[in-house]
């Protein structure tokens, strides 16, 4: 029983770690999503902050609180990713599904730890994401760790 749970451990975690080398093999499109991003952080931090330009509040939110929530929306946009969605779709229709299915695999269990390895390179790949929001856009994280913990069970949550 453990050895048949280590050795489909060790099969799910080589998918798990093919997702960062897909993702260092396409370097330039870190480098240019980056730099699109921080352009469109830039325009609604600037749209915002024309919004708020003669009121303090807006529904009850403050420039502050807004300017947080579209900076943070922002840095963890890859936890709302569907990708899943499209890589079943262009595999039903190029044929490449038949493929999948008859790996002496779990098809499942495959897609779960490569969408994964998906978020959890996505989610540091964003970290230059966040050092600009804070440096430039003047972001200031939450500090209270029960906010840090509820958030962190609803991440999982809504992936799982």
């Amino acid at each position: 029983m453990i050895q048949t749970a280590r050795r489909n451990l060790s099969v799910y975690a080589a998918f798990f770690a093919m997702i960062p080398k897909v993702f260092m093999a396409y370097v330039l499109w870190f480098w240019i999503g980056l730099v699109l991003n921080v352009i469109g952080m830039a325009i609604l931090f600037y749209f915002w902050r024309a919004i708020y330009h003669d009121t303090t509040t807006i529904s009850g939110l403050g420039l502050d609180q807004t300017i947080t929530y579209i900076l943070l929306a922002f840095i963890f946009m890859p936890l709302t990713r569907t990708d899943l969605i499209w890589e079943f779709g262009g595999n039903i229709r190029e044929g490449m599904i038949i493929h999948h299915l008859l790996r002496p695999v779990n098809f499942q269990g495959m897609n779960y730890a490569q969408s994964l390895g998906n978020l959890i390179t996505s989610l540091l790949l964003q970290l230059p994401m966040a050092v600009v929001a804070v440096l430039v856009f003047g972001l200031r994280l939450p500090a209270d760790l029960r906010t840090w913990l509820a958030f962190i069970v609803s991440a999982f949550l809504g992936f799982t």
